[in-house]
């Protein structure tokens, strides 16, 4: 039923105010309902007595709540003053039970850059990290809930160390693994994959992908944000086998599937592309690579290229770019690269190594106008900003160079590799962190302009 409060938040208990929040949030969508509830929440985030008397499992359930809306001032506001409570107070952390924890994590993490919500969300973590009881009382969804909370604060100590005791627990525990849903599955690789590195972050993930290779009915229930989550997590180890029979799976279904294609939006067909070309000889992730190429590529894709974001875009061309004698694969990057040369603002928005996969990318058919006169503009920025060279490590100064010797006849590609050249030639630090490839292939750029003598200094320094 409808809670109608009618102006009377005011009269209302800290109990009265975490169950409506509560009920009110089964429904976020409901206008009306949103109204009652964000009205509630002026009242949490005003009433400093009122944060005061609630206990942990209200503080919990309110925040829990108030996540719903993250995009309100009012839902933020209050959900920020119960989460500098939170902080604060060692004894309401102490008293969440396991349920009440993950509930918590969950709600902050929906607002990751707050500095209050980070800072209660790294207590609770610290808790976990230490209650080796409270994390044995989690079940498979607040396992995952947690997980997918403290993958927000990636670089955190806590978060990590905490991550890493829930998924020692994944990897022991098969009973914990099976009884996770698809969306849990896909939510806690995605999770795990924000530490790659970590052995026990790998291996709680490549238990999770054998479920994955070997479980039909569970890649049947993944949705297509689960599928395109899954796989680009599962890419984050493409040399261990448990990862790529997983991904390879799950990429059989989405070149069967016109279904599922059709609802990954912008985002999840650029990291389902990157995820699959980095097995760009299996033929699985080949045939399902070129089927999302050509939703790209067609006419009716032309909305889902202008959805794509710098990243995204420089993603998709990197990935495309594996298989450059497809028809398909070259025929999305063409359009995609339309897109660049046309947009000032995508091309403003390219970071170092965004610019340097997508001239690396484009450069793979330099033949073709599109690719060409986009490469061409990537240049012209890359020429004009010193902060964009400077920011580029010694791997995508080797890319960007290799890529611009495919057009030796345009001056801008040489304007830009003269730049890029000035800083090989100065920086021994920069000479000293390529390896051999890329010396290799950054000699063989150079030699391109064999009459301009910055080039010359710069090859003369790197041999």
């Amino acid at each position: 039923g409808q809670v109608r409060l009618r102006g009377h938040a005011g009269r209302l208990n800290a109990q009265d105010i975490a169950n409506l929040l509560n009920a009110l949030s089964k429904w976020p969508d409901d206008g009306r309902g949103r109204k009652e509830a964000l009205e509630l929440a002026r009242r949490v985030a005003t009433d400093a007595r009122l944060r005061g008397s609630m206990n942990a499992q209200e503080v919990a359930n309110a925040l829990n709540a108030l996540a719903k809306w993250p995009d309100e001032a009012d839902a933020r506001e209050a959900a920020l003053r119960l989460a500098g409570r939170l902080t604060l107070n060692a004894g309401l952390r102490e008293s969440m039970n396991a349920q009440a924890v993950a509930n918590a994590l969950n709600a902050l993490s929906k607002w990751p850059d707050e500095a209050d919500a980070g800072g209660a969300a790294l207590q609770l973590a610290g808790r976990l990290t230490s209650d080796a009881g409270l994390r044995g009382l989690m079940n498979a969804q607040a396992v995952a809930n947690a997980l997918n909370a403290l993958s927000k604060w990636p670089d955190e100590a806590d978060a990590r160390e905490a991550a890493l005791r829930l998924a020692g627990r994944l990897a022991s525990e098969a009973g914990l693994r099976e009884s996770m849903n698809a969306q849990e599955v896909a939510s806690v690789l995605n999770a795990l994959s924000k530490w790659p590195d970590e052995d026990g972050a790998r291996e709680a993930a490549l238990r999770l992908a054998g479920r994955v290779a070997s479980g039909a009915g569970l890649r049947e229930s993944m949705e297509a944000q689960h599928v395109a989550m899954a796989l680009g997590a599962l890419a984050k180890w493409p040399d261990e086998d448990d990862a790529r029979n997983g991904a390879l799976r799950l990429a059989g279904r989405v070149a069967s599937e016109a279904r599922l294609r059709g609802l990954m939006n912008a985002q999840e067909v650029a990291n389902a592309l990157n995820a699959l070309s980095k097995w760009p000889d299996e033929a699985n992730a080949r045939e399902a690579a070129l089927r999302l190429a050509g939703r790209l590529a067609s006419e009716a894709g032309v909305r889902l290229r202008e959805s794509l974001n710098a990243q995204a875009v420089a993603n998709a061309l990197n990935a495309l770019a594996k298989w450059p004698d497809e028809a398909d694969a070259r025929e999305a990057a063409l359009r995609l690269a339309g897109r660049l040369a046309s947009d000032a603002w995508l091309r403003e928005s390219m970071n170092a190594q965004a610019m340097a996969n997508a001239l690396n990318a484009l450069a793979k058919w330099p033949g073709e106008d599109d690719a060409r006169e986009a490469a061409l503009r990537l240049a012209g920025r890359l020429a004009s900003d010193a902060w964009l060279r400077e920011s580029m490590n010694a791997q995508q100064v080797a890319n960007a160079l290799n890529a611009l010797a495919k057009w030796p006849d345009e001056g801008g590609a040489r304007d830009a590799a003269l730049r890029l050249a000035g800083r090989v030639a100065s920086e021994a630090g920069l000479r000293e962190s390529m390896n051999a490839p890329a010396v290799a292939s950054s000699l063989n750029a150079l030699s391109r302009w064999p009459q301009e003598s910055g080039l010359r200094e710069a090859a003369w320094r790197l041999a």
